[in-house]
């Protein structure tokens, strides 16, 4: 589901980590949408996680109808 370099090969525990030392020095994550077909909605709420599960500000880009 992640297709972007280099998060196609992160766990989802290195992405919170990540996503942690994002948000302790201000700043905020932006995720290009990851699966445009079946699996949107689940990108979505992944990404959605992660930024539920750290506190940092999230940003989802490239939606598209």
């Amino acid at each position: 589901m992640l297709k972007q370099l280099p998060c196609a090969y992160a766990s989802d525990d290195e992405m919170i980590g990540v996503c942690r030392a994002v948000r302790e020095r201000g700043g905020f994550v932006s995720f290009h949408i990851w699966d445009e077909g079946d699996r949107a909605v689940e990108s979505v709420e992944r990404a959605i996680g992660f930024a539920a599960a750290t506190g940092v500000s999230l940003e989802i880009s490239h939606f598209k109808t």
